[in-house]
């Protein structure tokens, strides 16, 4: 028996990591999700290309919105070309500098040097998560109960590049922790 599991436990794991001999490009990796990622996918035997910028905010909404479409059209026509499999993933509430209290003082710089601020005004985040104070804070609208940490978050994009996912393509995964189900 202790032979027969010798012999098929490089299948059960992947002692290089999942993504050994791989190449990433992570953009977004200067903090938050993107930082997490990169250190995960590196972790996992990946060849990391660290991208980040932070000018305004109405090009990323534009970049988000158009990424399903661009996912869908990369795994139809690279996919049979190439080989590639191309998903996106959706995240739900995330615990970043974007989603803390405004009040905490978190800013980008514009190239032009102006200050933008960053975060949810105070009382918003209190009337989203049911109350603050000595008790627990809830979040009712995610089943879960809380907001993902940067760290899981990072996980599921380790997933779905994984091949634990090798027959994924072409497809949007939402991670949200059950919210808006």
């Amino acid at each position: 028996m202790a032979h027969r599991l010798a012999q098929i436990s490089s299948h059960l794991n992947y002692p290089q990591g999942l993504l050994a001999n791989q190449v990433a490009i992570i953009t977004g990796a200067g903090q938050g999700i993107g930082a997490e990622t990169a250190k995960l996918f590196a972790n996992e035997g990946a060849k990391v290309v660290i991208a980040d910028i932070d000018a305004g905010q109405a090009n990323y909404a534009l970049a988000k919105a158009g990424v399903v479409g661009l996912t869908r059209t990369i795994a139809k026509e690279w996919g049979p070309a190439f080989g590639v499999r191309s998903n996106t993933i959706a995240f739900g509430h995330v615990q970043t500098r974007l989603t803390a209290a405004k009040e905490k003082g978190a800013f980008i710089t514009t190239p032009d040097g102006t200050k933008v601020a960053l975060g949810i005004p105070g009382k918003q985040l209190e009337s989203r998560q049911g109350g603050v104070g000595e008790q627990k804070q809830t979040y009712p609208d995610i089943p879960l109960g809380r907001p993902a940490s940067p760290e899981e978050a990072a996980k599921s994009v380790l997933a779905v590049a994984s091949p634990l996912f090798s027959y994924v393509t072409g497809e949007t995964i939402r991670v949200t922790g059950g919210r808006n189900m």
